[in-house]
């Protein structure tokens, strides 16, 4: 009977692995199919070479989905490319292990990382209402405090993801008792973000994501980075609700395409005549020096993904940080192989 635990346990792990694994085939499933629409039909060459190369050298065939959909986009196979799901399940938990929970939690992260670039005001935590220095107060302090010199406010919930989980609201609008039920979360001020950025959506911020890795000699430095543009009405929710500008990593300068969730490529943002390619973002080394500092403090996770947005005064925010799985498959397809120097390819075999 001893053994019963164990036993379920393993069951349990399998399953999970199983479905782990079906909801990347069917991701990469979705994104092969949205770019043979517009690129029309791989080459079965390729496709062999995808499957061949994740069953040599990454050790299952089961990490070719990916490396096809990878090569579709492309239009060209490519050595080195590090396919979702064997990062996921292999490369991340070897770079961050349990520290990517820690490092992703939006409340107490201005704490953790010691800066004041979070804009956050109070937070949620537990039951309790906490300011911005950290400090636990009442509901009525709590409220005067998150609207002193602010005319709105924002509420984000811990692992939330995108849209979801975040609340704008005003002093009167404010439900203290609903927020505490929905669970923990941060209350930040409302940005001005920069002009740049304003003339292609003036009524939602624009995001900058850089993702930082701290390689094998110790050394920080953006890998991987984009702009997330919100589209306007009608397209608030589902696929077509943002779209990605890739961004060069070294010099700041934005990419010609947009790419929405799906992979759909078009020219630049479809919701602005203004064109994307070689657009420079302002104070962009500002933003590098600062994520890479920050990471620097807490290297206990290798591989972290920052959401910074450069506001109305040139000052860089940083909206949040992500640890569980930061997303820089887009940039490693258009931009690379982005990895080759790390080894990825052989830690299955460990």
């Amino acid at each position: 009977m001893a053994g019963l635990p164990s036993l379920a346990k393993k069951s349990l792990d399998r399953l999970l692995a199983w479905r782990y694994e079906q909801f990347h085939r069917r991701e990469a499933a979705l994104r092969l199919r949205t770019i043979e629409q517009q690129n029309g039909k791989t080459d079965p060459k390729l496709i062999r070479q995808c499957k061949d190369y994740a069953a040599d050298v990454l050790g299952w065939q089961g990490y070719a989905p990916w490396l096809v959909a990878y090569t579709a986009l492309a239009g060209e196979f490519r050595e080195g490319w590090i396919p979702d799901n064997y990062f996921g399940r292999v490369v991340l938990p070897h770079l961050n292990g349990a520290n990517k929970f820690a490092l992703t939690n939006r409340v107490g992260a201005k704490h953790l990382f010691k800066t004041d670039a979070f804009p956050d005001i109070g937070a949620i935590s537990n039951g309790l209402l906490f300011d911005g220095e950290g400090n636990i107060v009442d509901p009525e302090a709590f409220k005067k405090r998150l609207f002193n010199g602010h005319d709105k406010v924002i509420f984000k919930l811990d692992l939330s993801y995108g849209s979801e989980g975040r609340y704008i609201m005003t002093r009167d609008a404010l439900d203290l008792p609903l927020l505490r039920q929905k669970g923990n979360g941060v209350f930040q001020y409302y940005i001005d973000q920069h002009p740049f950025f304003a003339q292609y959506t003036p009524s939602s911020c624009a995001t900058l994501r850089l993702s930082t890795l701290i390689d094998n000699d110790g050394m920080c430095r953006v890998r991987a980075a984009w702009v997330k543009f919100e589209r306007v009405e009608p397209f608030h929710t589902g696929p077509d609700s943002h779209i990605r500008i890739m961004v060069d990593p070294m010099t700041g300068t934005l990419g010609e395409h947009g790419y929405f969730d799906s992979w759909r490529k078009v020219d630049g943002y479809p919701d602005c005549d203004l064109p994307t390619k070689g657009q420079n973002i302002p104070h962009f080394a500002e933003c590098v020096a600062l994520v890479t500092s920050l990471h620097l403090r807490a290297p206990y996770a290798r591989w972290l993904g920052w959401d910074v947005i450069v506001d109305s005064q040139g000052e860089v925010k940083i909206m949040e940080c992500n640890g569980r799985h930061p997303d820089g498959k887009l940039n490693d397809v258009l931009q690379g192989p982005l990895f080759t120097d790390m080894g990825w390819e052989n830690l299955w075999r460990k």
